[in-house]
C-alpha cells in the first residue's frame, strides 16, 4: 500500500507513541515498511536495525528537540553546619545566552517561610562561579545504552559528547559509568581519577549488544549512586530505543528515587528512543536531549555544556535558615527550589 502524505503527518511519531500504531492500522496502513521487512511495532521489539533500515525510518524520526532551551536548571543544594543554604544552578537567559558571573551578581533571591516572602539583601547573598573549583561537590553517574541498535559509530559520538560534559564539569568531580543492553555492568565506580573514568568511556567491542534494558541500567547507577552525599548529583544517560528489557526496575521505581535522593537526570536520546519516556525520566528538574541521530547532538548541546561551566553557588546566610523554599530570579527566568528540612 502506499503511505499518503496524511498518514505521515499524522503519525510524525509514529515509532514513539502506542497511540499511534492503532492510528495506523485505522488508516488500513499494514504492510510493512521498506526496513528490514518489519512492521512499526516489530521495529521497536527488535534486537537492531540496519544501516538501510535506519535510513529508511529516518524521513519518520521526529526534529531535534530539547528541553533545556530558556530554562533555569537547579542542579542540587547544601546545608551547611551552621544553617546556611547553598542553591547551584546554572542555565541560560531569556535571550538564549549562557548565564556567566556578571548575571550571577545580579540575581534576585526571595526566600519564603511560613507563607511570607523576604528578599534576600544583594550584599548578604553569597555568589560563587564553580566552573573551577577544586571543591569536591559533584558526582555523576553515567549510564550508557549497548543494545544492539547501537553503531560503533553511535558508541564513538556519544562518547565524545559525554567528553564535552566532563571537560566542563569541576576538576574534583567524581562519577561512574554503567553499560546496559539485556544485562547491565558497572564497568567503573565512582572516581575522581578523571584518566580512568575517560577510558571507562572508550567504546567496549566485547560488550555483549542485545535487547534495552534501560530502567535495569539506571536503577543499578542510581543504587550506587544514592550512597554519594555531594550535594550536585547528575544521572547522564544516553539511549537511541525503547525500553523492552528490564526485569528488576520499572520507570514508577526510577522516578521515586531520582526524587526521593534528589537527583538530576540528564537524557541524551536519538533514533526510536521514546520522547514520552524522556520527557517522565527528567521531570524532577532534569533535561533531556533529543536528535535522530547522535551525530547530529554536539551543536544541541552547546549551550548546556556551556552553561556547566558558569555553574553559580548561591548562599543564604544563615538568617534565612527557617526558609521552606527558595525563589531565584535571573537573566529574565525564575525558579522555585522547595527546601529539603
Amino acid at each position: 500500500m502506499q503511505k499518503t502524505p496524511t498518514v505521515v503527518a499524522s503519525c510524525a511519531l509514529l515509532l514513539f507513541a502506542p497511540g499511534c500504531l492503532g492510528a495506523l492500522a485505522a488508516a488500513a496502513f499494514v504492510d510493512a515498511l521498506p526496513c528490514d521487512g518489519k512492521l512499526v511495532e516489530e521495529l521497536q521489539d527488535q534486537d537492531g536495525l540496519s544501516d538501510e533500515c535506519r535510513a529508511d525510518i529516518a524521513p519518520y524520526l521526529p526534529d531535534p528537540q530539547d528541553s533545556f532551551d530558556g530554562r533555569l536548571v537547579v542542579l542540587g543544594e547544601a546545608h551547611d553546619q551552621v544553617g546556611a543554604v547553598s542553591v547551584f544552578v546554572h542555565g541560560v537567559d531569556e535571550l538564549g545566552s549562557v548565564l556567566d558571573e556578571s548575571d550571577w551578581a545580579d540575581a534576585r533571591v526571595t526566600v519564603w517561610a511560613d507563607g511570607e516572602p523576604t528578599e534576600v539583601p544583594p550584599q548578604q547573598l553569597g555568589v560563587e562561579v564553580l566552573g573551577n573549583s577544586s571543591e569536591p561537590f559533584a558526582s555523576i553517574a553515567i549510564v550508557n545504552d549497548y543494545s544492539a541498535s547501537m553503531l560503533d559509530s553511535d558508541l564513538d559520538d556519544v562518547e565524545a559528547l559525554q567528553l564535552d560534559v566532563l571537560e566542563c564539569l569541576p576538576p574534583a568531580v567524581e562519577g561512574s559509568v554503567t553499560y546496559f543492553s539485556e544485562a547491565v555492568s558497572q564497568v567503573q565506580d565512582f572516581t575522581e581519577d578523571r584518566g580512568a573514568l575517560l577510558a571507562a568511556l572508550q567504546r567496549d567491542d566485547d560488550f555483549d549488544r542485545d535487547t534495552t534494558a534501560l530502567y535495569d541500567g539506571m536503577g543499578q547507577a542510581l543504587e550506587q549512586r544514592v550512597e554519594r552525599d555531594r550535594p550536585v548529583r547528575v544521572l547522564l544517560v544516553s539511549s537511541d530505543g525503547l525500553e523492552n528489557a528490564s526485569t528488576t526496575w520499572t520507570e514508577d521505581a526510577v522516578l521515586e528515587l531520582v526524587e526521593q535522593e534528589d537527583i538530576t537526570v540528564v537524557m541524551l536520546g536519538a533514533l526510536l528512543a521514546d520522547l514520552g519516556q524522556m520527557r517522565d525520566l527528567t521531570q524532577h528538574d532534569g533535561v533531556y536531549f533529543y536528535t535522530p541521530f547522535y551525530a547530529d547532538m554536539h551543536e544541541q548541546l552547546d549551550d548546556y555544556v556551556a552553561s556547566l561551566k558558569q555553574m553559580a553557588r548561591l548562599t543564604v546566610p544563615v538568617d534565612f535558615a527557617d526558609a521552606d523554599r527558595i525563589e531565584i530570579e535571573v537573566g529574565g527566568h525564575s525558579v522555585t527550589v522547595p527546601l529539603s528540612q
